[in-house]
């Protein structure tokens, strides 16, 4: 079998592979989440309830300021567009088990970290600033995504707890030592340029914050087969970074390594989740 012809074989697979990994057994994830330490019971109660938006409500209002403008001949984040575009009303509910999973992760490592001022990369729907809002009244909860739709959903489920932004990791719109906390979720791999990214976020980040990122990790072996196949099948798609390489460019964008998680949380999802410091 050639190259060609079994990659073709395993893009008609992956469709059947992800959707058996949508209908995961959601339950025994809240059930990890409700023994979270008495410590987060913020975090249990708000992750094993997340709530999600109707696909069928009425128009959602724009939620996003507009920091960048489409370029025409930015391929791959055209097709990110499109693709979110569509998926935006019914994101929520259809990966609830992988979402709730890896919020999870994330939020393990950030129960603790001071988060007065805190950006979240990539906030999707808006799920993780729904977390945090709940833990102080006063934080000030920002979140950046490029797709217009997605933040939609995010400002219909948040009202005024947050500040929504359409960007770029790349190109943060923010002053220097913003906040004293950052985040990201699933969201590392579609970065066109990870370094850049990486250089951006320190910059935002204040001398004494934190940067926690959780995302596809390919020391898994199925993670390693959608690096090869997605780039094929879906053009939004930009690499998995194994947990050596994320550390590495961390390094080089000028960040202490604090800890590194890595886990399974199903059959087929591998994740890793970091937490980094300024050096």
């Amino acid at each position: 079998m050639t190259r060609r012809h079994f990659i073709r074989r395993l893009q008609k697979r992956l469709p059947e592979c992800l959707i058996g990994c949508r209908s995961a057994n959601a339950l025994s994830i809240n059930a990890t989440i409700s023994n979270m330490p008495k410590n987060n019971f913020l975090f249990s109660r708000k992750c094993s309830n997340i709530s999600y938006p109707s696909p069928t409500s009425s128009k959602i209002a724009p939620a996003y300021i507009r920091t960048k403008m489409w370029s025409p001949g930015d391929h791959r984040s055209m097709k990110l567009l499109e693709e979110y575009t569509a998926l935006a009303p019914t994101y929520d509910q259809r990966w609830s088990a992988y979402l709730n999973a890896s919020l999870l992760m994330t939020i393990e490592k950030i129960a603790d970290l001071p988060a007065d001022r805190l950006l979240d990369v990539g906030c999707g729907t808006g799920l993780l600033l729904e977390i945090m809002s709940e833990r102080s009244g006063s934080s000030q909860l920002v979140g950046i995504d490029k797709v217009p739709a997605m933040l939609d959903v995010a400002r219909h489920r948040l009202g005024e707890r947050a500040t929504l932004l359409e960007g770029d990791a790349a190109q943060l719109p923010f002053d220097d030592a913003s906040f004293q906390l950052v985040t990201s979720t699933s969201a590392l791999h579609y970065w066109e340029d990870v370094d850049a990214a990486l250089r951006e976020i320190r910059r935002v980040t204040s001398p004494n914050g934190s940067l926690v990122i959780t995302d596809w990790s390919r020391d898994y072996a199925w993670m390693r087969v959608l690096n090869r196949i997605l780039p094929w099948s879906r053009h939004s798609h930009s690499h998995t970074l194994s947990s050596n390489e994320l550390e590495h460019r961390l390094s080089q964008a000028g960040f202490c390594i604090n800890s590194v998680t890595k886990g399974k949380i199903d059959w087929f999802w591998g994740l890793m989740t970091v937490h980094a410091t300024p050096v």
